[in-house]
């Protein structure tokens, strides 16, 4: 008994690892993909955007006037709502780094200084050109173990808030007035953890499940075919070991009991001769 529970204990194990590590694999791949493409598709979000606000400031031609930046911020803001990214702050810098105009949703993402490599880089671009940086990375702080490796495994899912800069140059010039910068974070990424960590646990329970099922399945073949080897190897025995009797008996030297007797008759029917 001991040595069929083991038995059925290594083909369950087995089949678990196999098969576990071949939808882990699988589920990771997904994974990677879907955020790669999501990425992606956050990213040219921000940057033509970027490019749309380095268009239309070079075109007011440094008429820069305040409330209508504003309005065409906000206007632009609530428009990418519905879309891969969410726009925390928009900044709007002359070529000293001085504000001129701004949106700004999240103080907690808005710098002191603006007058910094990061945003000053933005006045050596070409026209038309926009490049994007991590601005701040997310800090891990979840006890979840799912989490962490994903984490591990795919280490850009920390990089939340990305700014976007892209240069202003003066019309019809190749001269740099100003410069535009964007800060975003990229949306879903949370609801695409949640889904597939949702995902993966029930791939997991279904594969413990399908797990017993084939083990118990391959269990049962193993000893019936066991049990008929053994049947059949008792019979063959049984048949063998009455053959053996059989010869014995018919191999074995008659007694003197025997012999006695069939003197006795064969004298019997000598008389019975002669009297004839």
């Amino acid at each position: 008994m001991i040595l069929k529970l083991i038995y059925f204990f290594i083909i369950f194990i087995t089949f678990e690892l196999t098969v576990l590590s071949l939808v882990t694999n699988s589920f990771f791949k997904s994974l990677e993909k879907e955020y790669s493409e999501k990425k992606d598709s956050a990213d040219s979000i921000g940057r033509l955007m970027a490019l749309n606000f380095s268009r239309y400031l070079e075109k007011t031609d440094k008429s820069f006037d305040s409330e209508d930046l504003n309005t065409y911020f906000s206007r632009s803001v609530i428009t990418s709502k519905s879309s891969s990214i969410l726009i925390k702050n928009i900044y709007f810098l002359s070529t000293d780094g001085t504000i001129i105009s701004s949106y700004i949703s999240n103080k907690d993402f808005s710098p002191s200084d603006t007058n910094i490599p990061i945003f000053t880089k933005a006045l050596r671009m070409r026209r038309g050109q926009v490049e994007h940086y991590l601005y701040d990375e997310e800090k891990n702080d979840s006890s979840e173990y799912f989490e962490k490796k994903i984490l591990e495994l795919i280490p850009d899912l920390a990089e939340k808030r990305i700014l976007v800069s892209a240069p202003v140059y003066i019309q019809d010039k190749m001269e740099v007035c100003c410069s535009i910068h964007i800060i975003y974070e990229r949306q879903d990424f949370e609801k695409l953890i949640s889904v597939k960590k949702n995902q993966f646990r029930e791939q997991f329970i279904l594969i413990i499940i399908s797990g017993l099922i084939f083990t118990l399945i391959l269990w049962l073949v193993f000893y019936f075919f066991v049990y008929q080897l053994i049947k059949e190897k008792v019979t063959e025995n049984s048949y063998e070991t009455l053959l053996r009797k059989d010869v014995k008996k018919s191999s074995s030297p008659p007694n003197e009991e025997s012999i006695s007797s069939e003197q006795n008759k064969n004298s019997k029917s000598l008389d019975a001769v002669y009297l004839d």
